[in-house]
């Protein structure tokens, strides 16, 4: 019966295709339930879709029988027909087509073997539904073992333009700048989107360490500096304020030519944190850029400072603070009585010290002053 049926469907002219459909259904239908044949109600069904590519029924009657036969490239064919039939319909039920998706994705992954095929369908599945955090799980799961981190970036730009909540958008460009740094090794991809995050959330952590590190790796000094004192404004920890305000100064000193800049900061630093390793950290920067700017006032009030500081038993350190204090007072800023005063204690420190005796040895010329000179006298 099959058989005759068969045969006179493919006798009918082509302007009858609606019979012919109707007699392969009933081979189908035969081969099924009473021949026990698959096989053969399946090719009927194949029939049916030769002469009706939308032909929904016979791709669901086909789906348990390619599924039975493990012929999974048909049944993914068939799938796509369900898809592309229950896509066009004037409503579509969203949950129907992502668990079909799900099954697609499976069978492409389990029993087709692609990874790349099983990332595409649920890329698809996604873009049905892109706030579905299951669905993303998957998708980036699939990315990673497909390497298809430059399609799931694609993924992510596209619907970045969509998203009309700020949150979420952040949340876009972090997932696309995550990607771009740790995945696709952008790093002036990153950049770009990591300062879309920080437009909108000006304190974003993330972002800010993220940014500093690209900066850093690249050179970009000027906008490395931004991104300090951006940290530096927003720490509410005094010790990492510290850390930025010293990063920040390094930078101007060293990086940018910026002495005027840098001498600012250090002052900075030392009204922030009144610890003495601080201090003296500080003022031997400040030191070093006044030597360089030829400022003998300000070397003078540094080391004043210096040597307030340092440790009543480190003679040698106060020793070599009070002879170059003497020094800059008497030969820089003509301050002779404050210049022999420094002289005088570091001989107290020591009295065999050359420089200082030859120093105060110059108080000993007739054009010093009279009690001057007959205290230096009774000194040495």
């Amino acid at each position: 019966l099959c058989e005759i049926l068969t045969s006179v469907a493919e006798r009918l002219p082509a302007d009858q295709n609606g019979e012919r459909i109707r007699l392969y259904t009933r081979v189908a239908e035969i081969a099924q339930h009473e021949l026990k044949s698959p096989e053969r109600a399946a090719k009927a069904y194949e029939r049916i879709l030769a002469l009706d590519a939308e032909n929904v029924t016979a791709a669901h009657a086909l789906v348990p029988i390619y599924r039975a036969g493990e012929k999974w490239a048909r049944l993914l064919a068939t799938y796509e027909i369900i898809l592309g039939v229950n896509s066009r319909q004037a409503t579509v039920d969203s949950d129907q087509a992502i668990a079909l998706h799900a099954q697609i994705v499976e069978l492409c992954e389990e029993k087709l073997g692609s990874k790349s095929l099983a990332f595409a369908w649920a890329a698809k599945a996604y873009q049905l539904r892109p706030g579905d955090a299951a669905l993303q799980k998957n998708l980036e799961r699939l990315a990673s073992e497909a390497e298809a981190w430059e399609e799931l970036a694609e993924i992510y730009q596209a619907e970045v333009a969509k998203e009309s909540d700020e949150g979420k958008k952040i949340e876009r460009y972090r997932q696309l700048a995550r990607i771009a740094l740790g995945r696709l090794h952008k790093p002036e991809e990153a950049r770009k989107h990591f300062e879309e995050v920080l437009a909108r959330a000006p304190e974003d952590q993330e972002a800010l360490q993220n940014l500093e590190q690209i900066h850093t790796q690249a050179g970009n000094y000027k906008e490395l500096l931004e991104i300090y004192k951006r940290r530096e404004a927003r720490a509410s920890d005094g010790q990492r304020r510290l850390e930025m305000l010293f990063k920040i100064a390094w930078i101007e000193e060293e990086q940018l030519s910026d002495p005027v800049a840098a001498s600012a900061t250090y002052r900075r630093i030392l009204d922030a944190d009144k610890a003495p390793a601080t201090q003296t950290r500080a003022l031997r920067a400040l030191e070093k850029l006044n030597a360089a700017r030829g400022d003998a006032g300000g070397m003078a009030d540094v080391l004043e400072r210096q040597l307030a500081l340092a440790d009543s038993g480190d003679e040698d350190t106060r020793l070599e603070l009070s002879q170059r204090l003497g020094e800059i007072y008497e030969l820089n800023l003509n301050q002779p009585d404050r210049a022999l005063s420094h002289y005088r204690t570091a001989f107290a420190l020591s009295s065999s010290h050359k420089p200082t005796v030859s120093a105060l040895e110059r108080w000993l010329k007739p054009e010093a002053k009279g009690d001057d000179r007959v205290s230096v006298a009774r000194l040495l």
